[in-house]
């Protein structure tokens, strides 16, 4: 495990264990490609390419075709079956990658600009709905708890930028 990765574990305890923060080949090559379209979201809604990086790794492992079987949600963002429909994009749109982070941009700038904070914008993004509204009506850990998610996103961020910036991966900037 890298340095970075092992810091990055001890800075965001409420993720499920640091394995969570080891970006690998495999990663950073799905990643590359992907970055562009996510600077440019980034600047677009005003958010952080990294911390779309850092949900998308978290989301899907930056596999455009991922699918959650269990509640819908779809593509490299996990967006939701319903997001799309309401922008008139048709049934295969989640595969796009341009599409699906431009939609996931969206929802998580939405999240922001209703929550105010990047904790519960996040917390609302993954559907901790409960504990976007009011972080202390959540028991501790409960299922409800959405310090997890919250620290991994950022916690991936967070890697994936210090990664970038000591060139240790390299990644398109433009």
């Amino acid at each position: 495990m890298s340095v970075i990765t092992t810091a990055t574990a001890r800075m965001f305890p409420g993720a499920r264990s640091a394995s969570k923060f080891e970006l690998t080949a495999g990663h950073v090559q799905r990643l590359q490609p992907l970055f562009p379209i996510m600077l440019k979201e980034g600047e677009r809604t005003r958010l952080s390419a990294y911390l779309l990086a850092g949900i998308a790794w978290g989301e899907s492992d930056f596999i455009p075709t991922a699918k959650n079987t269990s509640s819908g949600a779809a593509g490299l963002m996990q967006v939701m079956p319903g997001h799309f429909s309401r922008l008139g994009w048709s049934g295969q749109d989640w595969a796009n990658p341009t599409k699906n982070i431009r939609a996931g941009a969206d929802i998580l700038a939405d999240q922001l600009r209703a929550r105010k904070t990047i904790p519960k914008a996040l917390a609302g993004y993954g559907g901790f709905v409960s504990w976007a509204k009011d972080p202390k009506s959540v028991d501790p850990g409960g299922p409800k708890d959405a310090t997890w998610y919250i620290d991994e996103a950022i916690g991936r961020a967070w890697v994936i930028e210090l990664e970038h910036r000591f060139g240790t991966i390299k990644l398109p900037v433009s």
